[in-house]
């Protein structure tokens, strides 16, 4: 394996490195959007369950129960994307756990809770800012800013993905969807955002403050207060809705760690 492919999956390895040998699945959800993973330290943890055109070979998911959970997290290298969701959604569990004080003490008015898109506005007021998936409630950020979305199934008014490579060099500001960890455009996307500030965000987004150090500025991202709730949102197919079944959209700041 080249240095080049080496250095691509780097920030792969180093969230694998993150997720406790100790550990072992409890309990797995799975919906036409999302899954969900309760681990057996406490730590619940979810990501989008990306479609593909062709058939998927995921492992059922009764048969994860009681796995390593660093061994389930190992699936996120998978380019079979359902496959990967299921691997970045134990991630979040173990990431979820590490947050548990943060979880105990979050009230609905915490300066650190709300949805991204709000949470930044007046940071990137004026600027010119690209969304990276076509993400709900973005009118504020399209009044306040220059704002292009780009969307692998574009809907008016987006460009397509490859578009990436011609103007993300040209933003003061990127927010790419945590789903590009699982489809593994997120190191490229990274890397053309050199010089832009760049936000990770969405329920796939693994909140661990160690990933700053790749030169992101936040991580927005879902806890899971109680796995239940949760669990049937999600297997009753459930997508936006999940933010009334127990899930907390919180921002975490780089300067808050570094």
């Amino acid at each position: 394996m080249g240095l080049r492919s080496l250095q691509k999956w780097l920030f792969y390895d180093t969230l694998l490195g993150l997720v406790p040998e100790n550990s072992k699945v409890k309990n797995v959800a799975a919906g036409p959007h999302w899954v969900v993973i309760e681990s057996d330290q406490g730590g619940l943890g979810m990501a989008h369950c990306l479609k593909q055109n062709l058939p998927s070979r995921a492992p059922n998911h009764q048969d994860l129960i009681g796995q390593p959970l660093a061994r389930v997290a190992g699936l996120v290298k998978s380019w079979d994307l359902v496959t990967a969701s299921i691997g970045l959604a134990a991630i979040n569990a173990a990431a979820n756990a590490r947050l548990e004080p943060l979880k105990q003490s979050l009230q609905p008015d915490s300066s650190k809770v709300g949805c991204a898109f709000d949470f930044f506005l007046d940071k990137v007021r004026g600027k010119k800012v690209a969304v990276v998936g076509h993400f709900p409630n973005l009118e504020k950020m399209a009044e306040a800013a220059t704002l292009t979305i780009l969307e692998r199934h574009p809907q008016p008014g987006d460009l397509p993905d490859p578009a990436a490579e011609y103007i993300l060099d040209e933003q003061d500001a990127v927010f790419a969807t945590g789903t590009t960890i699982i489809n593994k455009t997120f190191p490229r996307l990274l890397e053309l955002s050199q010089g832009a500030d760049f936000y990770l965000v969405g329920p796939s987004t693994p909140m661990f403050p160690e990933l700053f150090k790749f030169g992101l500025t936040s991580l927005s991202g879902t806890l899971v207060r109680n796995y239940p709730p949760m669990a049937a949102a999600v297997s009753e197919g459930l997508s936006e809705e999940i933010f009334h079944h127990g899930g907390i959209m919180v921002n975490l700041l780089k300067e808050d760690y570094l």
